[in-house]
């Protein structure tokens, strides 16, 4: 299982995500291998709901980089729960295993 932390996003990281890097079908393809790695459940809290690929990052605040460290299964509840923190406090959801 994993766990949720949060941590700031840094402001030239506003709005930006792998699905507005890349075409629809190539989105198509990474989320379904995302789903299907996770087994078709929501790596938080493991239900097999409706599911959406998160996109993890990690930032370098110095050098100004944004680095794609991973992607997750979530499903809608947890999905909304981490979209609610970015968008509204501009605050990143760290995911990390609890192993």
């Amino acid at each position: 299982m994993l766990k949720l932390t949060l941590d700031l996003i840094p402001q030239s990281a506003f709005y930006k995500n792998v699905r507005s890097e890349v075409s629809k079908s190539e989105w198509d393809k990474i989320r379904k291998e995302v789903y299907k790695k996770a087994g078709y459940i929501c790596e938080i809290c493991g239900k097999k709901d409706r599911l959406d690929a998160h996109e993890i990052f990690e930032y370098d605040e110095i050098n100004n980089i944004q680095k794609l460290i991973g992607l997750v299964a979530l499903c809608r509840l947890n999905i909304n729960n981490v979209l609610d923190f970015i968008f509204e406090k501009r605050i990143n959801i760290r995911i990390s295993s609890i192993y």
